[in-house]
């Protein structure tokens, strides 16, 4: 009997022509290959929003500081002139340059006050006349006024609050109006000199 030999036909399958040869079914290369979901693109989108106002918000803070230093440093040196008045009139009024000390008030204020009132006031004010240091704290300058708050002790080492206004007169700082904390406790209205001392 002759050999029967069985042949087992080989079925070969042609790879699908799209995917590149590669074997996967056409639905799961289109998920791979889709877009990313829309709430993945929200979040990308508010990390990007987040990103730029915090950009916006340092830069505002940075210049914020930066004009704030500039209009201190402004107002420090600005008023530098307005102290060494103030600072003149004190020491010549505790050297008794009453004169002197008179001068370095506003035409205004020389023409409401006179020097024989100015001369009452220091005289009433023994603390001020024997002043031996005088600290400005705090300072307002303004484009042809100036505003000091500080503190004078007198030789006692007790300190009085003080506060001077200033104005330009001919480019100079001339003394508008100087006030003492002691004269508003222990004098009475009819005690006071017109209008600039309260």
């Amino acid at each position: 009997m002759p050999d029967e030999i069985s042949t087992i036909p080989e079925t070969v399958s042609d790879p699908p022509a799209s995917n590149g040869g590669l074997g996967i079914a056409p639905e799961t290369v289109a998920v791979c290959s889709g877009t990313a979901s829309p709430a993945r693109q929200r979040r990308r989108l508010q990390a990007v929003r987040v990103r730029r106002a915090w950009k916006v918000l340092r830069t505002a803070l940075a210049l914020s500081v930066i004009l704030t230093a500039g209009f201190l440093i402004y107002s420090w040196i600005g008023t530098a002139a307005a102290i060494r008045v103030v600072e003149q009139q004190a020491e010549a009024i505790r050297d008794g340059r009453i004169d002197e000390a008179y001068q370095l008030f506003s035409a205004d204020y020389r023409a409401d006050n006179s020097l024989p009132m100015f001369q009452a006031w220091v005289g009433r004010h023994e603390e001020f006349s024997r002043a031996q240091n005088m600290h400005i704290w705090s300072r307002i300058l303004r484009s042809q006024s100036a505003v000091l708050w500080g503190l004078v002790e007198d030789y006692r080492g007790q300190r009085y609050p003080v506060r001077y206004q200033l104005i330009r007169e001919e480019g100079h700082w001339r003394i508008h109006e100087l006030q003492m904390r002691r004269s508003w406790a222990e004098e009475s209205i009819d005690d006071l000199p017109r209008t600039s001392f309260i």
